[in-house]
Formats: C-alpha cells, structure tokens, sequence
C-alpha cells in the first residue's frame, strides 16, 4: 500500500488530469476571423444588407458585419445569429416572433421614403443579455436563437412552431408563449455544442450525451411524446442513445443525426422521403424514426459531416466523397436518376422520381463540409471552393438562376469559403478574413 504521500501526490496529479481533460472539453469560441457573403431573397430582411436590398442573386458581402471581427454564423428561417470574437451576438431578419432577441429602441430610425424594408430587422443589431455572458457558439431554428456560453449553459430567445401554429418557448410559461428577450434554458449544463433543426435543438453535453428540446410533433426529438403531455417537449431531456458515445451531432428541419465516438450513424424524426437514411417504402415503411435507429446505409462509409434538408440529407466522408439521399423530385440529388439504379429509387404515380432511398454518390470530390437548404445543397470542397445545387426560385444556390439547378455548379467566391448555411429563401457562407 504507497504511503500517504504518494497517495496524495497520486490523487493530486489526478486531479490536475481530470481538471485539464475538463478544460479541454469547456466550449471554446472560434477565434479565426471570418467575412460573409449572403445571397438569395431578402425581402424579409434575411440578407442584412440594409432596408434597400430585397434580393441578392449571387454572393454579396455582408459589409454591415465587417466592424464586429464575426467568428461563427448561423442561419434560421428568415433570421440569422452571428458571434463576434468578444462572444457578442448579432441578429437580423424577421422578428415576428421575437427570434432577433432585442427590442427597437425609441431612437431607432424611421422607414425612409426610399426604404424597402424595416432598418431595425434588415440590419444587424447586437443582443442584450441581462447578465454579462461569455458566448461561444450560437445556432438557430425557424424563429428562435440559441447561445451557449462558455460554462456550458444555454439562453435563447423566440419561439418553437408545431403544426397549428406558435407552439411556445420554455414549459414553465403558458403555452404559445414567446421569449422575446434572451433567457436561461434551465436543465442544461456542461453543454459543448448545439445543433437547431426547425423546430428543435440538439445539445452535446462534454462527456457524449445529446438532449433535446422543441416541438416533437414529428419525432425529432428522439422520444415518444403524449398528446396530452406535448408541451413537455420544451423541456430538454436526454436522448436514448448509448451514454457518452456521441461525437457529433447534426438537426434538420424535422430530422437528426448523431455520429458516435466509434463512427456509426444514428438517425431520428420525419423519415417520409426516407430522409434519415432508413428506405421506406410507398405503401409502408417508416415513416417517422421515433428512437435513435442505426443508419445502415451509411455503414462502411467514414462519414465526417451530415446536413439536413427538408426532406433529403446529404453526407460528406472523410474521403472527400458527397453522398445524397431522400427526395429528389427537384434537383435535390444533383446527380442524373437515370444512371441510378431503378430499384434504389421509388417513382411517384407519373412515373417520376420520388425517393432516393440509396445514399449515392454526388460527382463532387474533396468535400470537407456540406450544407442543405429546404430543397437545395452545398458542398465546400477542402480548397474553399463551393458547389450548389437544386430548388432556386428565390436564387437560393447563390448561382443567379430561379431555375433548379441539376448538377453541383461551383459558385463565384472572393476568397475560400469553410462554412455554409441555408435558410428558407437564402444562403450563406463564411471564410478567412482577406482583411
């Protein structure tokens, strides 16, 4: 048995371990300095460029950003959130039901004669906390925003949407009510990152373990909810995964997927396209994932980022290979459905192409990160280049076209781009700083 001493030097020295290994796992901000470009329909203030600017048919810089020095950006519905290297916030965008986090103040300018839009929503605006916080990430759904702080708690602001409408915020307040202000989402600690889907939130917490919260009217969640015990899913409850594996964590519109610490998919919610990565069938077939299911499809791939549309994925690997799946009546795939494989397909009552239900490889090659929009995708290649595809009525694949785009189209950039998003009607994406 060691002596006293060396039993606590041994506890002492454990100790320091555990406490580095901690350190290591507290969120960090991101500290590379980023410009953005914007494009598509801004016509309810999603572009931020300012009451003037409806629509932006290819990327446009978004200059109202370059004072604040934005490290990390996330687009919603028609709203975006952006960090800046102080762990400041910024919104702009609709604000109906109070996703911009702040209030117009009495001296806010007026609606110009020449103005098209609102000053106050199409032009970002820092948000207010009541007590000083350290935010190092946010994330976005429809019509709420999401901050997570450096110690690992959670505030938000807005409001979730279920199928007849506002669906409310946080459980101890009356239903349909919404968080016009930024307030603390109680039952999350130790959380290292977020994910917002449309209506709901995914948080990692530091050892593995994923929670949600939202509406869950389409399984997103990951759990059985009860008609009559709905408004319990504003409540974050822990996922029924296997404890601590989780490494990642990806939320579409109604759909989710984690990617364990040993490299396996899971996959949960809104499966009617086969979206989740689980074939489903025209007269069968599953058409929700209620539980955390193993997307066998994805098994034999090394799959390194996943996005969701509304009702198809997309995959990169660490390869660089694109893959896609889910709907694919509008140029959602990005590849020709006639060199598919019929039975990997599933054709609606014309004849059409209606459902991949194969995940299938896009022609795009050295893929580092992937983006889906509602019906449309991205793929950002590890040199910075972009490529987009798909549904593009409002200019939503920045390729200025309103028409569908079938094949990935690499897009104009200034600059390398590492990061994209997508919301209803636009898009945007982020790179180094060239300042």
């Amino acid at each position: 048995m060691p002596s006293t001493t060396v039993a606590q030097n041994a506890c002492a020295a454990n100790n320091r371990r555990q406490t580095q290994d901690n350190d290591r796992r507290r969120p960090e901000r991101p500290i590379q300095i980023l410009d953005i470009n914007v494009w598509g329909s801004g016509e309810n203030c999603e572009l931020g460029l300012g009451p003037r600017v409806t629509q932006a048919p290819r990327p446009h810089a978004q200059k109202s950003l370059l004072p604040y020095d934005i490290v990390q950006i996330s687009a919603g519905g028609m709203h975006c959130a952006a960090l800046t290297s102080h762990g400041e916030v910024l919104t702009w965008g609709v604000n109906d039901d109070g996703a911009l986090g702040r209030e117009k103040s009495p001296d806010a300018p007026e609606e110009g004669p020449q103005d098209l839009l609102d000053p106050f929503e199409s032009t970002p605006g820092l948000v207010r906390f009541e007590h000083e916080v350290d935010v190092v990430q946010v994330a976005t759904t429809n019509s709420a925003c999401f901050a997570l702080t450096s110690e690992g708690t959670v505030y938000g602001w807005g409001s979730f949407a279920g199928g007849d409408g506002n669906f409310g915020f946080l459980y101890d307040k009356p239903p349909k009510t919404t968080e016009p202000l930024p307030v603390h989402i109680p039952g999350l600690t130790s959380i290292v990152e977020l994910a917002g889907g449309a209506n709901h939130v995914l948080a990692l917490t530091h050892d593995g373990d994923i929670f949600a919260w939202g509406s869950g009217e389409q399984n997103e969640l990951g759990r059985r909810l009860l008609a009559r015990r709905r408004f319990e899913s504003l409540i974050p409850q822990r996922v029924g995964l296997p404890r601590h594996q989780t490494a990642k964590i990806f939320a579409g519109s109604h759909h989710s997927f984690v990617i364990d610490v040993h490299g396996k998919v899971w996959a949960f919610g809104l499966n009617n396209f086969g979206q989740c990565g689980v074939p489903t069938r025209e007269d069968t077939g599953f058409t929700t994932i209620i539980s955390p299911t193993v997307v066998k499809s994805l098994e034999g791939y090394s799959i390194h980022h996943i996005a969701c549309g509304l009702h198809h994925s997309i995959a990169c690997t660490s390869e660089g290979e694109v893959l896609v799946w889910g709907r694919c009546d509008d140029g959602q795939m990005g590849i020709d459905l006639n060199a598919v494989p019929h039975d990997n397909i599933i054709f609606d009552s014309r004849g059409e192409p209606r459902v991949l239900n194969v995940p299938t490889v896009v022609p795009v090659s050295g893929a580092d990160f992937v983006a889906a929009g509602i019906d449309n995708c991205f793929a950002v290649s590890r040199g910075g280049d972009v490529f987009a595809w798909g549904f593009s009525v409002s200019h939503n694949t920045g390729l200025a076209t309103t028409e569908t785009v079938r094949e990935p189209t690499e897009m104009r950039r200034k600059g390398p781009r590492t990061f994209v998003d997508a919301g209803g009607q636009f898009g945007i994406s982020a790179g180094p700083s060239l300042r």
